[in-house]
């Protein structure tokens, strides 16, 4: 499922900007994981919690 919706004046550029960079970021946690890095998972969740609220409330 695709997190990010085309908003209204979003581009096909804006979108792909928007993939490159989650991409690296995905990266950049693996790599971080991989070091023995990182937060708890109940930590993770609430954050996405948190920003899917957000995402809810700003439709």
């Amino acid at each position: 499922m695709c997190m990010h919706a085309l908003y209204k004046g979003d581009t096909a550029d804006d979108y792909e900007r928007w993939l490159e960079e989650t991409v690296l970021k995905i990266d950049e946690g693996i790599e971080s994981l991989e070091r023995g890095e990182g937060d708890e998972v109940e930590i993770v969740f609430n954050r996405l919690r948190e920003k899917l609220r957000q995402a809810k409330a700003y439709q």
